[in-house]
């Protein structure tokens, strides 16, 4: 690439707006930087590993060369303050809406517009695959999220998204150990008990937080039971909570007409109580 290291050597911590120019095409590329040599060596890295974010200048890159470029210093900004607007001022001159040049964004500075290629996308789910959060960020981000509330129509936004998508098994373990041994508040209580206020169990048909299961979902759910056999583990974990509990008799009223027709299911649950 072009030379800079005279500008560079006369002002050795020099920023302002700079451009990559195509010596064979005419078009450029221009941005703005605090350090013109680390800009430029990024740049070139990046090109040189075929990642660039300016997939044109990327692909121009491929198709022409290193030597087919010069990198150029367009103008020396002494106040820090004053970079991007005199980046946009480049911009607005020389490269109007991208058409004569490289660069993907019509504002300096901002990302506004920029949509990311399915190849980008898996790049960057990939790299951050398993990673983990340092716990103080995780309390930062939580801290931030507190007390936010949503509308009703991003709640419905991601309702749907996530409908019938399954948890994989290790995500479904991670949040169960999350949540073994948890205390719920008073407060916390009260709004479960208000949420499940009049649903109902029935005999094949048992609603969910106010939803009701469709046919197709109960027979689907009964099916991946059928045949199962809990561990002791599990009918212990299942009694625990009821024992010594007393129903009214209203609730053993309503349980006995609800279990009127079906198999005892729970023989081992009750030999275990």
């Amino acid at each position: 690439m072009g030379a800079v290291d005279q500008v560079i050597a006369s002002h050795p911590n020099a920023m302002g707006v700079y451009a990559i120019r195509n010596l064979v095409t005419g078009k450029i590329y221009i941005g703005s930087a605090v350090n013109f040599r680390r800009r430029f060596n990024a740049h070139r890295l990046r090109l040189r590993n075929g990642d660039h974010h300016s997939i044109r200048l990327q692909s121009s890159w491929n198709k022409h060369g290193e030597s087919a470029f010069a990198f150029e210093v367009l103008e020396i900004v002494e106040d820090r303050g004053l970079l991007l607007e005199s980046e946009q001022r480049w911009l607005d001159a020389h490269v109007p809406h991208g058409a004569n040049g490289y660069n993907v964004l019509p504002r300096a500075g901002s990302r506004l517009g920029v949509r990311n290629t399915p190849e980008a996308i898996e790049k960057t789910a990939s790299a951050l695959r398993g990673r983990k959060r340092p716990r103080e960020l995780v309390e930062r981000l939580a801290a931030m999220k507190r007390g936010t509330k949503h509308s009703e129509e991003t709640k419905e936004k991601c309702r749907a998204a996530h409908a019938g998508v399954p948890l994989s098994e290790s995500h479904a373990a991670s949040i169960s150990a999350a949540l073994k041994g948890r205390i719920f508040s008073d407060k916390h209580r009260a709004k479960i008990s208000a949420a499940n206020k009049g649903n109902t169990y029935g005999l094949g048909n048992r609603s969910s937080l106010g939803r009701k299961q469709s046919p197709e979902e109960i027979a689907k759910r009964a099916a991946s039971n059928r045949g199962q056999k809990r561990t002791q583990e599990q009918i212990e974990r299942m009694a625990a909570p009821n024992r010594g509990r007393k129903h009214t008799a209203e609730a053993r009223a309503n349980m006995s007409v609800a279990h009127i027709g079906q198999k005892p299911w729970n023989k081992g649950i009750r030999s275990a109580i």
